[in-house]
């Protein structure tokens, strides 16, 4: 399909939060920022142990940008709900948004939205995670017209990619944010020539919120299985051994002759740094 920003007329909000957000964001200013009625995105919140307020992602990417577009942020489906009849758009277009989107919203409106797995497999919030966890070899990107169900509406674009070896979660994250820019831009601009495929449920699988548990690495896990975990968690939370009464995350290894090996670590309380430098000063790590 071609990328014809001349066949897309219409105007669009866009709702999204991280930075996992952010490059379809950017693609849209870039193609399409006069058509742009309004950004959504989270309040800002406390974050970090500071606790300090900080912006969102997308508003932050906004304002660095001084993009000529007004930025919303509803506490509330029924506040969104609201300030959408108002705006009026022919499409919205979420991204890991973090607020449900009203029925009344996707029943009225063409909503689509970025999820990065092959649905119907793996819908809901770890996608990723779940992927790396089951040591799949490929994954990739759905576009999905919403429907008022978890990740279920109709499938409308899809890009199947191989997962590179010894990929973690922060690497396919940042890939796949790229991917779901390029998908959002290929739908707009063959809107008349995109037939949706509705999903398959009876092949649905779900992913469930990550715990801090889940990071911890056990000894009865294998070292293939230890990997996957290493690989999922990285960089957060970051799975994890206790050691010396302290938290060792270990953020990338591989795996040789049956045994697992460590190549990047953090120490409980210090930056993240090679394996090589750690046992400059210190023991082996025992996982």
């Amino acid at each position: 399909m071609d990328l014809n920003p001349k066949q897309f007329k219409g105007r669009y909000v866009f709702a999204g939060s991280p930075d996992f957000a952010v490059p379809t964001l950017s693609a849209l200013l870039d193609n399409h920022e006069t058509q742009c009625v309004g950004v959504f995105t989270q309040p800002e919140k406390p974050t970090g142990r500071g606790k300090r307020v900080s912006p969102t992602a997308v508003q932050a990417y906004v304002q660095s940008r001084s993009a000529s577009v007004q930025l919303f942020h509803p506490t509330t489906p029924e506040a969104f709900a609201d300030a959408i009849h108002q705006l009026k758009p022919d499409v919205i277009i979420v991204v890991a948004y973090g607020m449900i989107i009203p029925k009344r919203i996707v029943d009225a409106y063409c909503c689509i939205n970025v999820h990065p797995s092959l649905l119907p497999k793996y819908r809901g919030a770890t996608p990723i995670q779940a992927a790396l966890l089951n040591q799949d070899t490929v994954s990739g990107v759905s576009l999905i017209r919403m429907n008022e169900y978890m990740d279920a509406g109709d499938i409308l674009l899809t890009q199947s990619m191989p997962i590179p070896v010894a990929s973690t979660a922060g690497d396919l994250h940042a890939i796949y944010a790229g991917v779901g820019a390029e998908l959002c831009l290929r739908y707009l601009h063959n809107l008349t020539s995109i037939t949706p495929t509705a999903q398959d449920d009876t092949l649905a699988t779900y992913c469930k919120k990550i715990q801090s548990a889940d990071a911890c690495l056990l000894p009865e896990y294998d070292a293939a299985e230890k990997l996957a975990r290493i690989q999922a968690f990285s960089p957060k939370p970051g799975a994890y051994i206790l050691q010396n009464n302290k938290r060792i995350k270990i953020l990338r290894a591989q795996v040789l002759d049956g045994c697992l090996e460590p190549l990047e670590i953090q120490v409980e309380g210090k930056p993240r740094m090679a394996y090589s430098n750690y046992l400059a000063g210190n023991p082996p790590i025992v996982i």
